[in-house]
């Protein structure tokens, strides 16, 4: 069973990101549809259990997501600075960096408390691993696409 939703899992996400670029917005809506699937399945949700955890895990998903593309954004400021930058602009942006990557820890360590309220500690931990497991296969199915 677990084989065939993989396979599943794969030939729609394979299919997904094989259309134009013009569907990015929907070819993203279908790979967080299939992730949503896939942890669920994998954390084994009851009903209950996945009514009160998905809010949560999409509100923290959004605010990870802003945390990341501020770091993106502080990292191309970085790379894009016309002349080398002096001394304390330098600092000022590897301050930024560090920021923006505590803020991010801590919206992690602040969900996972609240995950701890919703789902028992064996499905908290399983969900980092679902998480781990989701992002691998993505990534080895985005490597071996043909080229378009």
């Amino acid at each position: 069973m677990k084989t065939y939703f993989l396979s599943l899992l794969l030939l729609i996400t394979f299919q997904a990101l094989g259309q134009d670029s013009d569907d990015f917005p929907q070819e993203r809506q279908e790979i967080q549809a299939q992730k949503v699937a896939y942890i669920t399945q994998k954390l084994a949700l009851t009903p209950q259990e996945a009514q009160v955890f998905w809010p949560q895990y999409n509100a923290y998903e959004k605010l990870i997501g802003d945390q990341k593309q501020a770091l993106r954004a502080v990292m191309k400021e970085n790379r894009s600075a016309a002349e080398g930058p002096n001394r304390a602009e330098l600092d000022t942006r590897m301050e930024k960096a560090f920021a923006a990557e505590r803020k991010r820890v801590d919206i992690e360590e602040e969900y996972y408390a609240k995950f701890k309220e919703i789902l028992p500690i064996q499905k908290v931990a399983a969900l980092y691993q679902a998480e781990r497991e989701f992002k691998r296969e993505l990534l080895r199915t985005l490597r071996n696409r043909p080229n378009r």
